[in-house]
Formats: structure tokens, C-alpha cells, sequence
């Protein structure tokens, strides 16, 4: 086994948690700032930025893997020839692409201005954006790329607003805790909603069909993934029709309840970012499906 078959999908998934950690924790404050406390607020931020700065190291990792695996070695990551060539390629420019997005949120996170979080929701586009420009999506032309972007943003608003729940959950002042969890619930309605459509009409797209999640490796793991989501999605629903209306009654076990299953989630949704980060390295579409 190549080094490059092990550093792919790691690097891969590192940079869906830094992808998701910036620009789905700006769609959290984006929709809950005036209701969040200040502690909050600065754990967002603090996430963010922290985010938008690993996001940058694995762009770069990301840029320099294409150099290695057109050389086939770790020592073609320094060879100019290879590194010219990476930046003309598709995936290149999706690595500069990313980096672009993660170093405008890093720098904005340093702003005091009515204007930064504007600033970050355009540095996430531009990371959606690299995305689409390589990869399944950008083969099968406009409409999964554009599938494609409304599953990223519902999934950015998902998994980006897990940690600032649990975050809530834990400080000593939660009053708004049901509000923002029930304000949560509402909005996840149609972001789960529009990522879960996008994404089943994406993956029909891409493989042809239903017969190649029984009948190839690619297919097989997708079908795990699914399962995996689904988990998750019955766990969303426990905390929005169960544990938020719990806060109501007790606030502290509820908070505490609460928490746990928002921490279950996350390592559910870890799971299935890694089968995912396989999904787009390490396998290939079944052959003759996608035609």
C-alpha cells in the first residue's frame, strides 16, 4: 500500500472537520446571535478561528498530496515539476480554492467589524465552492454540482451547530437554552430536509441506480453511510420532539440529556464523514453504472 492510500481519506476527512467547523458554526451564529450568551458567542468565534486555521495547514496538505500522488512518492512533494503540475490540475485548484476561503474566515475572525461575519459566510462559500470544481459531482455536470452545494450547506448547519450545543448545554447561565434548541430544531427542519433530498437524488445520480448499493464495494459502503445517517437523523428527532421539550420541565436534566445525545450524534457524524472521505479517495464509482 501506497503512503498516499493512507494520507488521502485522513486528510480528506480532517479537512470536512475544519470545513463544517468554520462555515457551519457561522450559519449557528449567523441565525442565533441575538439570543446567544456572550460565553457562547466566544466559543463560536474561538471555534472558528481555530477552524479557518487548520483548514489553511490542510489545504496545504491537501495541494502537496496531488503533487505526491502524480510522482507516487512522499519525496515528489518538493519536486517543482510535480508541484507545477498540481496547481493547473482540478484538484489543485480545489486545494487553493479551499485555502482561499479558510485564510479570508481565519482573517476575518481578527476583525472587530459589523462586516466579519458577512466576510466568513463568503470565505465558506468559496469553501462549498471547492467542492464542486473537482471530483463526482463536477464529471456529471451542473445539476449535482448544484445538488451537491445544497447538501454541503445542510450539512455545514447540522454538524457545525453540535458543538455550540453542547457548548450551551455546559455553561453556567443556559436560560436560552430551550429557545436556541428549539429555534434550532425549526431551521433543521429544512436543512435536514434539503441535504437529505439533495443527497439521495446526488447519489442516484452518480451511480445509475439502486442495484449498485447491493453489487459493488463503492455501493456497499455508501449503503453503510446511509445507515449511519439515519441513525443520526433518529437521534435529531429524539432531541427535537423529546429532550428540547424536556428543557421546559427541567431544565438542568434536560440540559444534561440534551447534551448527551448531542455528543452521540457528533461521533455518529464522525463516522460517517470518515465513510464519506473513503467514499471520494480511496474507492471508485462502479464501473458501467454511472454512464
Amino acid at each position: 500500500m501506497e503512503i498516499w492510500d493512507l494520507i488521502n481519506p485522513i486528510s480528506r476527512v480532517v479537512f470536512y472537520f475544519t470545513a463544517f467547523g468554520t462555515a457551519g458554526t457561522t450559519l449557528f451564529i449567523l441565525h442565533f446571535r441575538k439570543h446567544a450568551h456572550p460565553e457562547l458567542l466566544y466559543h463560536c468565534k474561538n471555534l472558528i478561528h481555530k477552524s479557518a486555521l487548520g483548514g489553511i495547514l490542510i489545504s496545504l496538505i491537501l495541494f502537496l498530496s496531488v503533487a505526491g500522488n502524480i510522482g507516487g512518492d512522499l519525496a515528489s512533494i518538493f519536486e517543482y515539476p510535480m508541484l507545477q503540475i498540481a496547481f493547473f490540475s482540478k484538484a489543485g485548484v480545489a486545494a487553493i480554492t479551499s485555502l482561499l476561503g479558510f485564510t479570508i474566515i481565519f482573517i476575518a475572525g481578527n476583525w472587530r467589524s459589523k462586516w466579519r461575519t458577512g466576510v466568513s459566510i463568503t470565505g465558506s462559500c468559496i469553501i462549498f465552492l471547492s467542492f464542486v470544481i473537482v471530483g463526482h459531482s463536477y464529471r456529471e455536470g451542473l445539476l449535482t454540482q448544484f445538488l451537491l452545494l445544497v447538501h454541503l450547506i445542510g450539512i455545514a448547519y447540522w454538524l457545525g451547530s453540535l458543538l455550540p450545543l453542547s457548548k450551551l448545554c455546559r455553561i453556567p447561565d443556559i436560560g436560552n437554552l430551550p429557545l436556541i434548541a428549539h429555534g434550532f430544531g425549526i431551521f433543521a427542519i429544512g436543512y435536514v430536509s434539503a441535504l437529505v433530498f439533495a443527497g439521495c437524488i446526488f447519489a442516484y445520480k452518480i451511480m445509475g441506480g439502486v442495484t449498485p448499493l447491493i453489487d459493488t464495494t463503492y455501493g456497499n459502503t455508501l449503503l453503510i453511510k446511509i445507515i449511519v445517517v439515519t441513525l443520526l437523523l433518529s437521534i435529531a428527532a429524539l432531541n427535537k420532539f423529546l429532550m428540547v421539550p424536556l428543557l421546559s420541565q427541567n431544565l438542568y436534566r434536560g440540559a444534561r440529556r440534551l447534551r448527551f445525545f448531542v455528543n452521540l450524534e457528533m461521533v455518529l457524524a464522525s463516522l460517517a464523514l470518515l465513510l464519506t472521505s473513503l467514499l471520494t479517495t480511496s474507492l471508485d464509482l462502479p464501473l458501467g453504472y454511472n454512464q
